[in-house]
C-alpha cells in the first residue's frame, strides 16, 4: 500500500509485532487493578461481564406535556439529517435487512401487521423539515404500507438468486427524501409458492440495529394473530421516540461534567493515517465494499478465556487487537477508534423502533511497548470510562471540541469497531417461518470499519467495511488475515 504524500511503505505481517503472549505485564502506563476504580466502574464492569446492560433512570412519557406542532430530532437524529444535506441522495444511511419466509404466507395478513406497526411507532410514520431554520420531526397518520411484489419464482436457481441480490442491492442504494418519504420501505420477493423473501430498507435517522429485533417481535405477534383475525396481542407503547427526543433535549443542561471529561481526554487529538492504496479526495466518498471472515471457534474460545482471566470482555479483547493491527499499519501509538453503543439503558426504549445509538471515542495509548496484558488492561479502563460517560451524544462531543473542518473525513476518529449481537431476529407463527438472512450493503462510513458477531460455537463472525475509493479488496483481504494473525499470537 502506498501513501498519498510520500514513497512505498511496506506494512509488515504482524504476527509477531511485539505482541506479547497474554501474560503478566509491567508495561508502562498500565491502567490500575480493578480495586482502585471507582464503584460506578466497578458495577459497570460486572455488569459487561455478566452481560447485563446497567439500569438506568426512566424516561417519563411525554405525550400529554408535547408542545403543538412539529418537534424536535434527537441529537443522533440531528447528525444524520445534517450529513443528508450536506450530500444530499446518499445512501450510505440507508440500512437494509432481508428474511426468508418459508410456508404458506397470508400477504393481506402481512400487509395489516406493518400497518399496525408503523400506527405503533410514530417514528417510522415522520418526516424531517426545515421550520424557521431549524431541522424538526413532523409526525404523520398512520397509513396502509405499500407492500409490493416481485415474482421471480419462473427464473432458474442461479438466475433467480443473481436477480434477488440485485434487486436487494437496488432497494440499499436508492435514497430516501426524508422530506417527503416515510423512512422504511419493504417489498416481496416470490421465489415459490411457499418461499418468499421480504426486504426491509430503512433509514437510520429512524432505525437502528437493535430496532431489528423489536420489528421481529412484533411481526411475530401480530402476523399469527390477523391470520386467525383476532386482536392485537401487542401492549401500547409507553413512550414515542419523540418523547426521548424532547427529554434528550431537556437532559442536555445536565451533560456539564461529562462534556469536561471529553474535552480533556480527547484532547490534541490528530487523524489515523491509514496507508491507502489512493489519495483521499477532497470530499468524502461513501461507495465501499464489504468483507467478510471467521475466527474459527478455537481460536475465538481462547481468546474470550483470555478476556475471563483479565476481566476483560471479548469486545475488550477484539477491540484490543485492532488496535495494536491500526498502529502497525500506522506507526502510530495514539490510536482512537469509534465504537457504538445501544443507547438503551432505560426500560421504556428497549420495545421501541428508532435511532437511538451513540458513538463513543476509546482512546488507546500503545507506547511504551506494552505486551498484550499491559494493553487489554489500558483498553479496558479506557472503555469503562467512556462508557461511563455515553450519556453525551457525539454530536455534542464534536461541538464542544470544534476539531478543524474536514470534508475529506469523519471528525475525531476514521475508524470504527463494532461488536455484534449474535441473536437472529427470527420470527414464526400461522405456519409461517421468517428467518434473518445476511444482507450486505455497499457503502461506507468510516475509512475502516470492523465488524465482529459472536457465534454460538465460539467462533466470531468478521466483517471488514471499507472505503473503496480509499482501498482495494486485496488489501482488505491482507489486513483481515494480519488480524487473524495478531489473534493467534497474542493466545500462543
Amino acid at each position: 500500500m502506498n501513501l498519498p504524500e510520500g514513497p512505498s511503505r511496506s506494512v509488515p505481517a504482524p504476527a509477531a509485532a511485539g505482541v506479547t503472549p497474554a501474560g503478566p505485564s509491567a508495561a508502562a502506563g498500565a491502567a490500575p487493578a480493578d480495586p482502585s476504580v471507582d464503584a460506578r466502574r466497578r458495577a459497570l464492569l460486572e455488569s459487561l461481564l455478566a452481560g447485563r446492560t446497567p439500569a438506568r433512570s426512566r424516561v417519563t412519557p411525554a405525550a400529554p406535556e408535547r408542545p403543538a406542532g412539529p418537534l424536535p430530532l434527537s441529537y443522533p437524529q440531528q447528525g444524520v439529517w445534517l450529513l443528508d444535506q450536506i450530500r444530499p441522495g446518499g445512501a450510505e444511511y440507508v440500512v437494509p435487512f432481508s428474511w426468508r419466509l418459508t410456508g404458506p404466507l397470508d400477504r393481506g395478513a402481512l400487509g395489516e401487521a406493518w400497518r399496525e406497526i408503523v400506527r405503533r411507532h410514530e417514528v417510522l410514520r415522520t418526516r424531517y423539515r426545515v421550520v424557521e431554520g431549524r431541522p424538526v420531526q413532523v409526525v404523520g397518520p398512520a397509513e396502509p404500507v405499500d407492500l409490493p411484489v416481485t415474482d421471480l419464482a419462473g427464473y432458474a436457481a442461479p438466475e433467480r438468486q443473481e436477480r434477488l441480490a440485485g434487486l436487494i442491492r437496488d432497494e440499499a442504494t436508492t435514497p430516501f427524501d426524508l422530506g417527503r418519504d416515510a423512512p422504511l420501505r419493504v417489498r416481496l420477493v416470490r421465489l415459490a409458492d411457499d418461499e418468499h423473501v421480504m426486504v426491509l430498507v430503512a433509514h437510520h435517522i429512524a432505525f437502528d440495529g437493535w430496532s431489528v429485533g423489536v420489528l421481529a417481535r412484533e411481526l411475530g405477534a401480530l402476523y399469527p394473530a390477523l391470520v386467525a383475525g383476532a386482536p392485537s396481542p401487542l401492549a401500547p407503547l409507553p413512550v414515542q421516540y419523540a418523547d426521548f427526543a424532547l427529554q434528550q433535549r431537556d437532559r442536555a443542561a445536565g451533560w456539564t461534567g461529562q462534556l469536561d471529561y471529553w474535552r480533556d481526554r480527547l484532547a490534541g487529538l490528530t487523524p489515523l493515517e491509514l496507508p491507502t492504496d489512493r489519495p483521499r479526495p477532497p470530499v468524502q466518498d461513501p461507495r465501499g465494499g464489504t468483507l467478510p471472515f471467521t475466527v474459527p471457534a478455537g481460536l475465538g474460545q481462547a481468546l474470550t478465556a483470555i478476556g475471563r482471566q483479565h476481566r476483560a470482555t471479548p469486545f475488550m479483547v477484539l477491540l484490543a487487537a485492532f488496535q495494536v493491527l491500526l498502529a502497525r499499519y500506522t506507526g502510530q501509538t495514539d490510536i482512537a477508534v469509534g465504537t457504538p453503543v445501544a443507547g438503551r439503558t432505560r426500560a421504556e426504549v428497549q420495545d421501541l423502533i428508532g435511532y437511538f445509538v451513540n458513538t463513543l471515542v476509546v482512546r488507546t495509548d500503545l507506547s511504551g511497548e506494552p505486551g498484550f496484558a499491559g494493553l487489554l488492561a489500558r483498553t479496558r479502563e479506557t472503555v469503562l470510562a467512556a462508557q461511563s460517560h455515553q450519556d453525551v451524544p457525539f454530536e455534542r462531543i464534536v461541538d464542544a471540541l470544534s476539531p478543524e473542518r474536514d470534508l475529506s473525513r469523519n471528525p475525531l476518529f476514521q475508524t470504527m469497531f463494532v461488536m455484534q449481537n449474535a441473536t437472529a431476529a427470527n420470527f414464526a407463527g400461522a405456519g409461517l417461518r421468517a428467518e434473518q438472512v445476511p444482507t450486505l450493503w455497499h457503502t461506507a462510513k468510516f475509512d475502516l470499519t470492523m465488524q465482529m458477531t459472536e457465534e454460538p460455537d465460539g467462533s466470531f463472525s468478521g466483517v471488514v467495511e471499507y472505503a473503496t475509493a480509499l482501498f482495494d479488496v486485496a488489501t482488505i483481504e491482507r489486513l483481515a488475515g494480519h488480524y487473524q494473525q495478531l489473534l493467534t499470537a497474542i493466545t500462543t
